[in-house]
């Protein structure tokens, strides 16, 4: 029921700029745990001020649940709505 998250921003020469993480309390599975992390990576770029962006993620799961609507109606498909809202919302390019 408990996790961590992280993100790491390089520039698009590949040089570090900034890195991030929180604990998460209260998660049901492992897929809330990576969208959870998504959101968060999002709103970092976004408090940044980064207008294009390339998000990488090592769940093939929360990438497939991110570009479909195949988990819209699970329990974490708030979340998932959430993160393309704020993508759209937030980058010219993502």
């Amino acid at each position: 029921g408990r996790g961590a998250w992280g993100c790491v921003a390089r520039s698009d020469q590949g040089w570090f700029v900034v890195a991030c993480a929180g604990k998460l309390d209260h998660l049901a599975s492992l897929l809330q745990a990576e969208a959870t992390a998504c959101i968060k990576a999002i709103e970092a770029a976004s408090e940044m001020g980064v207008h294009r962006v390339i998000f990488e993620s090592d769940s093939l799961q929360l990438v497939k649940a991110l570009n479909t609507s195949d988990y819209d109606k699970s329990s974490i498909g708030v979340l998932l709505r959430e993160a393309r809202s704020l993508y759209f919302a937030s980058f010219d390019a993502f």
